[in-house]
């Protein structure tokens, strides 16, 4: 598998507050360093942290009317990433030197990152929440003792749900692709009776069967979307890749107020919170139970045929994605 690779693909970086007007922040990915600044007229605007001059680290930088100042010459660089102003030579209109800008994409009071300077793929979203008023409770993160992509494997070793997540499955799942990028698989099932609190209140308020729709876009976006009769979940799950074979997931839920109320948009957003409770203690619970797994094709045996089939879209979509840009 390709697994140095670091996928070209969206990741969660952060809530729309922590971005403030003229004021840079410095966010990794990988062994990757991106900057990040909001402009006066609203819009967030990525850039890599070292200057095309002499490499300097742009971090230390600041704003000036809209534009970074690298702190080491003193150069400018517009939202384009174009040499505006270099103040050894004041006479030129900059230079043909181009800082790397990145696509930000902005919603619901999230921030999303490409660090491909050309996406594969839109931003991809819940085809059911599209076109609706949303809020988003507070990203949470998830450090994984395993790959990035064992983690978005979860999903598709049917086996394991009955051993870890008392899942009792109803029926096959349902597995399709989504054009070139994505990976969908559809679960059925019914909870099997434990000692789970979170299960224990989905069974008594909305019933014990339900479904988790779980599709994977670049290998590390997900869209998780659970439902138990009129509840119904919406997951945004990010993986990153980090050093020694380990990951880190942010994770961040999302909920419908299209047409509420102020007291129902603020009831929405306590349950949004306790909804993020259970699923970081959910995530907690299995980051243990993933501890130090790897995968390999050779370890498999012939009752992981969907897990498999799995890994074989990982090692394909990251072989279309090619190398870091």
């Amino acid at each position: 598998m390709l697994t140095p690779v670091t996928p070209r693909s969206w990741y969660l970086i952060g809530k729309s507050k922590d971005f403030k007007v003229g004021k840079i922040k410095q966010i990794t990915i990988h062994n990757h360093e991106f900057i990040i600044t909001r402009q006066t007229t609203g819009t967030v605007v990525a850039w890599s942290n070292r200057c095309p001059h002499m490499g300097a680290d742009l971090s230390r930088g600041k704003i000036h009317n809209d534009e970074l100042v690298c702190p080491f010459h003193a150069w400018r660089f517009n939202d384009k990433g174009e040499c505006t102003h270099i103040p050894a030579d004041p006479e030129s209109l900059g230079c043909n030197r181009k800082l790397k800008t990145y696509p930000i994409y902005e919603m619901f009071g999230l921030v999303f990152l490409n660090n491909s300077r050309k996406p594969n793929f839109d931003l991809p979203f819940f085809d059911d929440l599209k076109e609706k008023m949303l809020i988003a409770g507070k990203p949470f993160k998830i450090q994984q003792d395993a790959a990035w992509y064992v983690v978005s494997a979860n999903a598709f070793d049917v086996s394991h749900f009955i051993h870890v997540h008392n899942r009792i499955p109803l029926k096959d799942p349902e597995i399709e692709e989504i054009g070139d990028y994505g990976k969908r698989i559809k679960h059925y099932y019914r909870i099997k009776p434990s000692n789970v609190i979170a299960d224990k209140i989905l069974g008594t308020l909305f019933g014990r069967e339900g479904t988790l729709e779980y599709t994977v876009y670049g290998s590390n976006y997900i869209l998780a979307k659970s439902s138990f009769g009129r509840f119904t979940n919406h997951m945004i799950i990010v993986l990153q890749p980090e050093a020694d074979g380990k990951s880190t997931s942010t994770i961040a839920l999302v909920t419908d107020v299209t047409g509420n109320s102020f007291a129902t948009k603020l009831a929405k957003r306590i349950l949004l919170s306790f909804q993020s409770f259970f699923t970081k203690r959910f995530f907690e619970a299995e980051a243990k139970e993933i501890l130090g797994v790897k995968v390999n094709h050779n370890s498999l045996h012939s009752s992981d045929s969907v897990l498999k089939d799995y890994l074989d879209y990982v090692d394909r979509v990251l072989g279309l994605q090619g190398s870091h840009a």
